[in-house]
Formats: structure tokens, sequence, C-alpha cells
């Protein structure tokens, strides 16, 4: 912005220069700024609070998906899995029984075949 000549402007033809911003009827480039510039700001119905609605909106929905996942699928999941747990640890310690019982056949036999 060149100073002198806004300084010109304000000396020469203010009466313009305030028409310009303010208007005839508050109708000027200060009026059609706050026009645009609310659209964006306005507290109930600008752009800026309705993203932020839509996200709030958006963040509890999934923050329901992800509950309703962890309380459904995952928790069937871990018991299903704890199950199949137990039974592979049963087997474990059923495996160890018939080894030390087959160990001992063995052990048995060779003594008696010696």
């Amino acid at each position: 912005m060149d100073s002198s000549t806004l300084n010109s402007a304000l000396t020469n033809n203010a009466t313009d220069v305030q028409n310009f911003f303010q208007g005839a009827a508050l109708n000027g480039f200060a009026a059609s700024l706050d026009t645009s510039v609310d659209t964006y700001t306005n507290a109930a119905t600008g752009a800026f609070k309705v993203d932020l609605s839509s996200i709030a909106a958006n963040n509890s929905d999934l923050t329901t998906q992800i509950n309703d996942f962890e309380a459904g699928y995952i928790a069937s999941q871990q018991t299903q899995l704890t199950a199949m747990y137990t039974q592979a640890e049963s087997a474990l310690e059923s495996l160890t029984t018939t080894m030390d019982q087959i160990n001992a056949l063995l052990t048995t036999n060779s003594s008696s075949n010696g």
C-alpha cells in the first residue's frame, strides 16, 4: 500500500474514502467483509461451527463403534481363545502323564528283557 496515495485520498477525498469503507447505507467494503467473514465465524451457523459439530458427531459415532467392537467381537474372541488355550494346556498335561507312563513301561520291559 502506498502511504502517500492513502494520505492524499484521506486529505482530499475523505468522504469518498468513508463511503468506500462504510457505504451510504452501511453497505460498503467493511459491511461486505463482515458478511463474508461471518459465513465462517458465526457462532450458530458459521462454517467453522458446522464443521466442528460434524467432527464431534463423527467422533461420537466412532467411539460407539469402537466400544461395540470391543464388547462384541473382541470379548467373544477372548472367551473362545481362552477356552482353546485351556484345552491345549490340558492336552499338554495329559501328554506329560502319558509320556511318563510309556517311559515307565519301556524301562520295565528293558529290565525284564535284559
